[in-house]
């Protein structure tokens, strides 16, 4: 894993067109080294922001092997399996081993964490788990989360809070 944080170094300049400058881009990829810097030592919260900041300022999909990789190192299975699908589906034109390596990830974790179907009769409703937002209803897709317990709520949008 450590290795491929350090090919993922030259992704930012193998990106293709965006619509960012040279200033931002020369960012991000000093965000990136920093990220994969305490990826090594072990620090993965610290990789995680690093990666989330250098994302916000170079929008390149290929930053999402790293965000996998730091999210699998704090244990967020969910989001892990999140980031390397997108690294997949919106970074085709990385190279073979990388992608190979994010479905290899997909495939280990997947089994490890579980999906939700919610099915909500309130059509335009705020869904969410255990706090954080999944979308509106209906959802067409199953929410990921963790194996236990969750609080699952629905927010009417039309409806007038008691005070």
């Amino acid at each position: 894993m450590n290795a491929a944080s350090l090919v993922l170094l030259s992704l930012l300049a193998q990106a293709g067109p965006q619509v960012v400058g040279p200033e931002a881009k020369a960012r991000a990829q000093a965000l990136l080294k920093e990220g994969a810097q305490h990826y090594q030592q072990g620090a993965f919260a610290d990789a995680l922001e690093k990666f989330h900041q250098a994302y916000a300022v170079f929008p390149s999909p290929k930053l999402f092997l790293n965000i996998g990789q730091a999210s699998r190192g704090l244990g967020r299975l969910v989001d892990a399996v999140d980031a390397f699908e997108k690294f997949v589906a919106q970074a085709p034109d990385a190279a073979p081993e990388l992608l190979a390596e994010a479905r290899r990830s997909v495939e280990e974790l997947s089994p490890k964490i579980g999906k939700l179907l919610i099915d909500c009769s309130l059509s335009g409703a705020e869904i969410s788990v255990d706090g954080r937002s999944v979308g509106r209803a209906p959802l067409v897709e199953m929410v990921r989360v963790m194996p236990g317990n969750h609080q699952v709520t629905a927010t009417d949008p039309n409806a007038t809070p008691d005070v």
